[in-house]
């Protein structure tokens, strides 16, 4: 579904507290601004993983991992910190403040500290972990001060984490990017930099063990903006031998592994590139520049154009970028409405995409509208043109019926209690119904527990976007009771979505009818 601006009508029926959503959809023009909603995301690209099959996202409640049943919802065992994701779902998270690395086999759902990396610090280094596709093969580039004892570079475990070792100490290790071949080729390249100084880049061939300087044609030395900050890979890379880099000084290819380099632009990008699912053939690059905005080529980097940018003196980031085949999962729109902006933001895109067809790649950023705001996810299925807000959205809607809806002392009567998943979130809830006194329960049901003080309570997971469960329980006002009964429903959830209602119910006796005798 299309999500632009949303109206949402909430309307309550006299009798049954009827709880309905009404939601109706319009189109986002180009010239109206990008309005995010729901739970705000994280702005750091370490802390998402944007890959064909697996999908994961980090916001300010956890991480939240893309299904077709909505986003769900999942615990971290150690804090916020880098997560990475291997093609045979293996999930790896890497904690700045502990230094211990955690595995996930299973999608995220249970965790397993491997182990932690040895760095002893007078100050508090920054690592970015980069699993392989050598099963339990991993490295870390460490970012620090140069102070002693000095201990910065790239490390790397054999063993899922477990134990570490440094393999380089050049300087600030960066980023490690690997052949697509990695498990039978052992190439590897990592890029290194101090402190307004390049470092360059290094290259291994025998799976980190040794490693040696791929330098010709790249600016080493300083002072310089950044140096290199990251080294990305070409995904045919067995057939191109192609590599990216990038530093304050401009942006780098080489098409021989690192041979040599050729400067193919003065404009330095500072995040790494993300690759088209198709990139052998439409030789596509996404990338990401904050303030400005989002970028496209279609020659292997040789000229950009832009794809999303704020065109009207707003100050706009863009700080993640993706690119992937639609399919897979399905992830919904469905939204209330987000809160009016308070100035509008005009969208300029460049329609010349003709290399890619508009049902076959999907593009995807992280976007807040100034620096110090929230943080949004998009996503574009018509090569920017517009763009769908992708919430992160816990929420549930409640009814409550009685049949009859007047009841009658002593005459049996059906509650219903439904509950409905009008959010994006898959959850995983805890419904308490509480009745008053004079209702009188049926038959116990089997999915259900009875607790003291006339107590239900249930644990349905419900799907996204409108996931029901509903149930129903026979009653009996007991004989002597008239007047308002209220039962009260208290709703949570392990992703947040929370709700407490009430059910107020009139009890009143029976009319009487005596027979009329009449006497001549």
């Amino acid at each position: 579904m299309r999500h632009r601006r949303t109206m949402v009508s909430i309307s309550i029926a006299a009798i049954g507290l009827w709880l309905m959503l009404s939601i109706t959809a319009t189109p986002l023009t180009a010239q109206e601004g990008l309005r995010g909603h729901g739970i705000p995301i994280c702005s750091t690209h370490e802390r998402f993983h944007f890959g064909q099959e697996m999908f994961l996202v980090c916001t300010r409640d956890g991480l939240f991992k893309a299904t077709s049943d909505g986003w769900q919802w999942l615990p971290l065992p150690d804090g916020f910190g880098e997560i990475k994701a291997t093609a045979d779902g293996s999930i790896y998270l890497y904690s700045n403040s502990t230094y211990q690395v955690h595995r996930s086999t299973d999608g995220g759902i249970t965790w397993k500290l491997r182990g932690a990396v040895p760095l002893t610090s007078t100050t508090d280094p920054w690592g970015h972990i980069f699993p392989t596709s050598v099963p339990d093969m991993l490295f870390l580039g460490v970012e620090d001060l140069p102070f002693i004892p000095d201990v910065r570079g790239v490390y790397r475990s054999t063993d899922g984490g477990i134990t570490w070792t440094r393999v380089l100490s050049v300087g600030n290790g960066n980023g490690v990017a690997f052949s697509p071949n990695f498990v039978t080729d052992g190439v590897a390249f990592a890029a290194f930099a101090d402190y307004r100084t390049s470092l360059g880049i290094y290259k291994t061939t025998d799976w980190g063990e040794t490693w040696f300087p791929v330098n010709t044609g790249l600016y080493i030395g300083g002072p310089i903006f950044w140096g290199h900050a990251w080294v990305a890979v070409s995904p045919e890379f067995s057939q191109d031998q192609t590599v990216f880099t990038s530093d304050g000084s401009g942006f780098y290819r080489t098409t021989n592994g690192g041979t040599a380099w050729d400067k193919i632009s003065d404009t330095p990008t500072s995040y790494p590139l993300v690759f088209s699912p198709y990139y052998g053939e439409d030789h596509t690059l996404l990338r990401a520049e904050l303030s400005l905005g989002l970028w496209l080529s279609q020659d292997a980097g040789l000229t950009w154009q832009t794809l999303y940018d704020d065109d009207n003196g707003e100050t706009g980031y863009v700080y993640v970028a993706g690119m992937r085949r639609p399919g897979a999962f399905d992830i919904p729109t469905i939204t209330p409405p987000p809160p009016e902006p308070t100035s509008t933001t005009i969208l300029r895109t460049n329609h010349a995409l003709s290399s890619i067809s508009q049902d076959d790649v999907e593009f995807w950023m992280v976007h807040r509208t100034d620096h110090f705001g929230d943080a949004f996810l998009y996503r574009s299925q018509d090569h920017g043109t517009t763009w769908d807000p992708i919430p992160i959205l816990p929420q549930i809607t409640v009814t409550q019926q009685t049949r009859p809806v007047a009841a009658q002392n002593g005459i049996p009567l059906t509650y219903t209690l439904r509950v409905t998943n009008t959010g994006t979130v898959l959850l995983h809830t805890t419904i308490t119904a509480t009745l008053p006194t004079p209702l009188l329960t049926g038959t116990l049901l089997l999915d259900s527990v009875l607790l003291p003080r006339r107590t239900f309570t249930w644990t349905p997971v419900l799907t996204a976007p409108y996931g029901l469960w509903t149930q129903t329980l026979p009653l009996m006002v007991a004989e002597d009771y008239t007047g308002p009964l209220t039962t009260s429903v208290h709703i949570s959830s392990l992703e947040g979505a929370a709700s407490n209602n009430t059910y107020k119910l009139i009890v009143y006796h029976p009319s009487v009818y005596l027979p009329l005798i009449l006497h001549p």
